[in-house]
């Protein structure tokens, strides 16, 4: 009889064991770490500084320091030390800090919609940011990243805008393209749906003011788009 179990590779209390609560709380530990998967983050090469109890991150590729040799692991903070698990092909776990679902194929952690064999993938996106509007112009910090496939860009006014009586989304060249003359009171909101376009270098949003400079407000501004990627070595 094996000492662990075939999946997960928990221990078995074995007969005639001593300690065996040792085996049964390790064995605790494990499910705690890799049950119900959810981490903070899948990008860090090296430990946080501060971790949380139970605090569970997917190594990123070249890790180094305490995480040195642990990539694609699950590294779970567990009484004040570091514990590695080892994903099985199929394990899904909710990323916290992308509010996505990634799959482990058995070499990397991808994006499950529309994933195939080789790792190419096909998969709807959204970036947000709250903005604090001034000036004649406003540019936001997320972007259309390269050869995405844009589909909408939509708003929503947190704090009443002041300043300028209207405003306009769009990119440089083309200021209206997701919305023109839009309201400027709290819970004004738009959806500026374009047919699908495509752009081929990182393209940024601005929200420009009419009728006068922005002087005061905030909104909350989503990108949405389509997302291609190839296959992985």
């Amino acid at each position: 009889m094996s000492e662990t179990t075939s999946n997960l590779a928990l221990p078995y209390i074995l007969p005639a064991q001593a300690q065996k609560h040792v085996t049964h709380n390790e064995a605790l530990k494990a499910l705690d770490a890799v049950v119900q998967l959810s981490v903070v983050s899948k990008k860090l090469t090296s430990p946080p500084t501060e971790p949380a109890q139970g605090d569970r991150y997917i190594v990123a590729p070249g890790a180094v320091d305490d995480w040195l040799g642990q990539d694609g692991n699950l590294a779970a903070y567990q009484d004040a030390v570091w514990s590695f698990y080892p994903a099985n092909v199929g394990w899904s776990a909710w990323v916290e800090e992308e509010n996505q679902t990634v799959i482990f194929t058995g070499n990397s952690w991808v994006w499950p919609e529309y994933t195939s064999p080789f790792g190419a993938f096909t998969r709807l996106q959204t970036l947000e940011e709250e903005l604090t509007l001034s000036g004649s112009v406003t540019t936001a910090i997320v972007e259309f990243p390269s050869r995405a496939i844009v589909l909408a860009v939509s708003v929503m006014v947190a704090e009443t805008i002041s300043g300028a009586s209207t405003f306009e989304i769009g990119i440089d060249g083309e200021s209206s393209k997701f919305g023109g003359s839009l309201g400027i009171n709290a819970g004004d909101s738009n959806i500026g749906v374009i047919g699908p376009t495509a752009v081929y270098a990182p393209t940024p949003v601005i929200l420009s003011a009419v009728g006068g400079d922005f002087s005061a407000g905030t909104v909350r501004l989503v990108l949405h788009y389509i997302e291609c990627g190839p296959a992985l070595m």
